[in-house]
């Protein structure tokens, strides 16, 4: 995944300013702001996925890195324990500071919240939709924080 920081600052991936047609359009990031990367993941390969894309994107544009889990329940069990050494050892890596945050609650409602609280540049969430008309591609978490976000989202699809 390759990102550009422009003369303003600002982050830019070449494959966003294609999807979005615009040749000259950055994505937003600022690596001067102090703002976030904000991934939303849970433990597990998928989860674990989504946390290395982020810490990519966000070690390409020198912003930390903020981990929010949403949960039922705040227990760590053996697997979320695994998932968040390494998701630490991720960041470690790729030299960025990570935050980790759990919640409790909608995951849409919680993601939004934190991203807010964090002032978060760009959120990373993942979709496990497998319809395959419009917009029933992505989940219905996903479709909610899309719609909600003043911020931009990069969905990936985990399914």
């Amino acid at each position: 995944m390759a990102f550009e920081t422009t003369d303003s600052g600002s982050c830019t991936s070449p494959n966003r300013r294609a999807l979005a047609g615009q040749a000259n359009t950055h994505a937003g990031l600022r690596s001067d702001s102090g703002n976030v990367v904000l991934v939303a993941a849970e433990p597990g390969d998928q989860g674990l996925q989504l946390v290395r894309t982020a810490a990519a994107v966000a070690a390409d544009c020198a912003l930390p890195l903020h981990l929010v889990f949403v949960t039922t329940s705040y227990a760590k069990t053996p697997e979320t324990e695994r998932f968040l050494a390494a998701a630490s050892d991720t960041a470690l890596q790729l030299g960025i500071k990570l935050q980790v945050e759990l919640r409790n609650g909608k995951a849409f409602t919680e993601i939004l919240a934190s991203a807010t609280l964090h002032k978060a540049d760009l959120l990373v969430i993942g979709s496990r939709g497998n319809q395959h008309i419009g917009r029933a591609m992505i989940g219905g978490v996903a479709q909610k924080v899309i719609g909600l976000s003043e911020k931009p989202v990069l969905v990936l699809n985990l399914s």
